[in-house]
């Protein structure tokens, strides 16, 4: 089987999640990270004629391919887009775990109930956990503190996705409990 896109293929987005929107391939999970998932593509999001954004997953049945492409430009966007990233580092302020959820919670439709609990749609959970992935990467990106593709960087994507699944169990006002390898469970003792 072959993957549907080329790396720096300019592409149309389309899902529950977002609205429409132009982007550049960046690569299959497979490219990225090995494997054999060519089915899940990482993107640059395109506002204004410019990259806005690096996200991941979307899936191949969300894209559709653009009638112009021009890999050269791509490339000269995504460098651009690389430079601009590198010069804000240090200039935008991190959120606190708090108002992250103060501020997710307001842009994704998550609602409070009799004051004290929070229910979120369907898919949203998935949402922050790549979110979450996408800031580490960005940052992993810039620092070079972890080799991309090693054990270790496997391990710290896996630590932020239990982290986020954390506080969103303690947000909706779950228990949060493991199981004796570790793994995060929920009440009837099934994985999270």
């Amino acid at each position: 089987m072959k993957q549907k896109f080329r790396k720096l293929s300019f592409i149309r987005v389309c899902n529950e999640f977002d609205c429409d929107f132009d982007a550049i391939v960046e690569g299959t999970y497979s490219q990225m990270y090995s494997g054999c998932d060519i089915q899940s593509y990482s993107i640059y999001k395109i506002e204004d004629g410019e990259i806005v954004d690096n996200c991941s997953w979307y899936d191949e049945n969300e894209l559709t391919l653009l009638p112009n492409q021009d890999r050269d430009k791509a490339k000269k966007m995504i460098k651009e887009y690389k430079l601009k990233k590198r010069s804000y580092i240090g200039k935008e302020r991190i959120l606190s775990w708090h108002d992250f959820l103060k501020t997710y919670n307001r842009e994704n439709n998550c609602t409070k109930k009799n004051n004290k609990e929070i229910t979120m749609e369907k898919g949203k959970l998935e949402y922050a956990v790549r979110k979450a992935q996408e800031s580490f990467d960005c940052w992993n990106d810039v620092t070079g503190v972890i080799q991309k593709f090693s054990g270790y960087y496997y391990e710290a994507l896996g630590e932020i996705e239990t982290a986020v699944r954390i506080g969103a169990r303690v947000t909706l006002g779950l228990k949060v409990q493991f199981d004796k390898d570790g793994q995060l469970i929920d009440d009837e003792g099934k994985e999270v």
